[in-house]
């Protein structure tokens, strides 16, 4: 374990590391959007992730709209890096069941006004290549919104 040295105190203490890749869901909803309950989608889509992996968490829930598309976007977090390659290896097989999709594509096409003129295809899951940089933003981001991170081991 790493410790780190606290100048004022002369004490030294765990350092913690916390590791942050970003995800996204994507898909097609064809002809092109009407209206999107964005908000239902996402709450909707956290309620039903199902068996995540222990000791990571999820933040910044983004959707995005385009004519003919919808992104969910968000980021994973953890403390320690076997656990956030458990997730990823996790994201991609949970996506592949072809029920989580179905069940994915009828919610949200029951969002979108005019659903009966509508098709939704859940395209692709993936992992965002993000700059290094913004990635360190966003944990720094994290941990001063939940400072209880830096008490883990």
């Amino acid at each position: 374990m790493l410790f780190r040295q606290n100048k004022k105190t002369g004490t030294k203490t765990p350092q913690v590391k916390v590791w942050a890749y970003k995800y996204a869901i994507q898909f097609s909803i064809l002809p092109e959007i009407t209206y999107l309950n964005d908000q239902h989608l996402k709450t909707y889509f956290l309620d039903h992730l199902q068996d995540i992996p222990r000791d990571v968490w999820l933040s910044y829930l983004n959707c995005e709209e385009g004519i003919d598309f919808c992104t969910l976007s968000f980021w994973v977090f953890a403390t320690h890096s076997d656990k956030i390659k458990e997730f990823s290896i996790w994201f991609y097989s949970f996506f592949r069941n072809a029920n989580i999709s179905e069940q994915l594509e009828a919610f949200v096409l029951s969002q979108l006004d005019n659903p009966e003129d509508l098709t939704v295809i859940l395209i692709d899951w993936s992992k965002i290549q993000v700059p290094e940089d913004d990635t360190k933003k966003i944990i720094k981001q994290e941990i001063k919104q939940k400072p209880e991170i830096l008490k883990q081991i």
